[in-house]
């Protein structure tokens, strides 16, 4: 399995993949135009010729060093869900908001369902951003190495206050 960034709206992309017969499968839909499609080498290969073709401007190969949010990886979920059974997850103070389902949480069995559901199911970022944007979230900061996601939400809504730290410097910020 390989992923590919397609920059393009997702409209049609299923529909795509259906004519050429393709075993590919929507990973996410990072924002409307950039989405993330997994399959084999050789349906990829097919996938991005034919929609750049039909007008979509990159489909960029991601190197990636396994199959992350595939169905290909319902086992390590499946080792995840073992190695969740052995501890004790308390009610969390605020709600999680998990990719899986874009949603709030705060049962610890449906944390840890969601948990094990993420490692093969899509990512739903955008849908999980909102969420937590409706639900009263007023500036989002991102902690890492990168600036990625910072970049992301600025183009998703250029109104909501972003900001990074790396890890070493974030209770000083706080």
């Amino acid at each position: 399995v390989e992923l590919r960034r397609v920059d393009e709206r997702s409209d049609g992309l299923l529909v795509l993949a259906e004519e050429l017969q393709l075993a590919l499968l929507l990973l996410r839909v990072v924002l409307l135009h950039h989405v993330v499609v997994a399959g084999a080498l050789g349906d990829l290969e097919r996938f991005a010729e034919t929609a750049q073709q039909a007008g979509a401007r990159h489909c960029i190969p991601l190197n990636v060093s396994a199959p992350f949010h595939t169905p290909a990886l319902a086992g390590a979920g499946e080792r995840l869900q073992e190695a969740l059974a052995a501890i004790e997850l308390k009610v969390p103070a605020l709600p999680v908001f998990q990719n899986v389902d874009a949603c709030a949480h705060q049962k610890p069995a449906e944390i840890i369902a969601n948990l094990v559901l993420q490692v093969s199911a899509p990512v739903r970022w955008v849908d999980c951003v909102a969420a937590m944007h409706a639900a009263g979230a007023e500036e989002f900061v991102e902690i890492g190495p990168g600036r990625g996601l910072t970049g992301l939400i600025k183009k998703w809504n250029r109104k909501v206050p972003v900001r990074f730290t790396d890890r070493s410097r974030f209770w000083e910020q706080f």
